[in-house]
């Protein structure tokens, strides 16, 4: 009797793809991490001798994002903007960040990705330089009387006349006026200032008793 063999040739063909699969993934595995990276694409299967973690990075504040910001791995080519988990092979990597106008970046960090586990680190770009904003006073009585303007969450003594030009990042500020006796003072005015630009804000009193002040951050 001669067996059934009509399955045979498919089951081995379809064994032979899944292996073939392994192997590839284990040889880039193996090639990236001699490289220093290690890095695959959301999703990669828990193959068998395949350990496979994950990496969560958020940088702040969002205004960096908005300019540009993002990360990688070193030794890798993919660029990741937001803090999605990412699968990596276990391993000990060195994740950098992306250059932005009017920024100063996060120093590199270095971290641990364990089998199974998300490792969430936070990356904070600092606003130095490369935007201004000019802020006037209205009306001019109010100017007269002492009104002055500052960004909130500054020290309450580094405030400004109306009309200075002050050099910031490229980021999103509340600006407020300081209080005056028989004025009120406009306070929380949010702005987004555009790196290479001098951003010009108007700040109008109201006659009227002084409003309380609402202290909040400087960067949103």
């Amino acid at each position: 009797m001669i067996p059934n063999c009509s399955r045979g040739p498919s089951l081995l063909r379809r064994t032979g793809h899944y292996f073939a699969s392994v192997l590839t993934l284990l040889l880039a595995g193996a090639a990236v991490l001699g490289q220093g990276g290690g890095v695959f694409p959301i999703g990669a299967p828990p193959l068998p001798g395949l350990k496979i973690g994950y990496l969560s990075t958020t940088l702040e504040p969002p205004c960096a994002l908005s300019a540009g910001a993002g990360w990688w791995v070193e030794g890798d080519t993919n660029r990741f903007t937001n803090s999605l988990p990412v699968a990596a092979l276990e391993y000990t990597y060195t994740i950098r960040f992306v250059n932005v106008r009017g920024f100063a970046s996060p120093t590199q960090q270095t971290v641990r990705v364990t089998d199974k586990l998300t490792n969430t680190i936070v990356a904070r770009y600092r606003p130095v330089e490369g935007a201004a904003l000019q802020a006037n006073i209205e009306p001019v009585e109010a100017i007269t009387a002492g009104a002055r303007w500052f960004i909130v969450g500054d020290s309450t003594t580094n405030t400004s006349p109306s009309g200075e030009v002050r050099g910031l990042g490229p980021c999103a500020y509340l600006v407020s006026g300081t209080s005056i006796q028989g004025w009120r003072a406009p306070t929380n005015q949010p702005i987004t200032l555009s790196y290479g630009r001098t951003n010009v804000f108007v700040l109008r009193y109201l006659r009227g008793p002084p409003a309380p002040q609402q202290i909040r951050v400087v960067a949103e």
